[in-house]
């Protein structure tokens, strides 16, 4: 069984007091965390059976009017496939009308949904209107990258600096760590943990997108106001050096989002 050693490292700051705490621990032959968002009850914001057999004839002839069995095709296929499940949620609506979320989620369907019962009900966002599916306005090009947000380049610039001084080789910036990593960073507004808020852990963040990894690691901070603040702050941090620096890595992500109230929310997202 591979071993996974994964290292965490937290850095934040409110008005002039910064926070700092790591952890670093090795696990093996550990089972991926529960998705606490699988249930119908949870799912009914965007869940309605009699919806999804009416909207889906071709899903009813198959499994009738059972409700589970119907949302459990929604969860396993329906989902990733696009199809609406309740008329108050259009998933292509959801990213037509909170264009940041796109720049985050790029055409992760099943992360819309999640986001929406997780948080962007409670923020009162628009999932309502009827844009057609095949004007997708959900696509690869619109995920946050080096050349679209100048600050991942730079902050990629500054740790392969850090490492090239400490004999250390230069980290790649992987596009799938990078959308991995932006997710944790709008996550940090909701909440400043490495458990994310649907309770799982950080590092659930990649293994939704496929990534796999021996080694994984994790920086957060929020408050820093450029990409040479936070790299000073993580730096002169020791579980957060020991992680830019860490030779088991040879990938990094990163990620970047400004909260409403214009506070910078950063993460880096290490990979073997």
């Amino acid at each position: 069984m591979k071993k996974i050693s994964k290292y965490l490292s937290t850095l934040g700051c409110t008005a002039l007091l910064f926070l700092l705490s790591a952890v670093s621990f090795p696990l093996c032959a550990k089972a991926a965390p529960q998705d606490t968002v699988s249930s119908a009850e949870q799912y009914a914001l965007i869940f309605d059976p009699a919806y999804y057999t009416a909207a889906n004839p071709d899903v009813a002839a198959a499994f009738g009017s059972d409700a589970n069995l119907l949302f459990q095709h929604f969860l396993t296929t329906g989902i990733a496939e696009g199809r609406q499940g309740s008329a108050s949620f259009n998933v292509y609506s959801y990213a037509a009308n909170n264009p940041d979320l796109v720049v985050v989620f790029g055409p992760d369907l099943p992360a819309y949904y999640k986001h929406y019962i997780t948080s962007g009900f409670a923020e009162g966002r628009s999932a309502t209107g009827s844009p057609s599916a095949s004007v997708q306005p959900v696509s690869e090009q619109t995920t946050q990258t080096k050349s679209t947000d100048p600050t991942i380049g730079e902050v990629h610039t500054l740790v392969n600096q850090y490492r090239q001084e400490n004999d250390c080789s230069a980290l790649s910036l992987s596009d799938d760590l990078n959308k991995a990593a932006n997710i944790r960073a709008t996550e940090l507004e909701q909440s400043f943990s490495h458990t994310r808020p649907d309770g799982s852990e950080c590092f659930s963040a990649m293994k939704s997108l496929g990534i796999s990894y021996g080694w994984a690691g994790e920086n957060i901070a929020k408050g820093q106001r450029s990409s040479s603040q936070v790299m000073t702050a993580w730096m002169n941090s020791p579980g957060h050096r020991a992680n830019i620096l860490n030779t088991h890595f040879h990938k990094i992500g990163i990620g970047h989002f400004t909260t409403g109230n214009g506070i910078q929310c950063w993460v880096q997202l290490f990979s073997d």
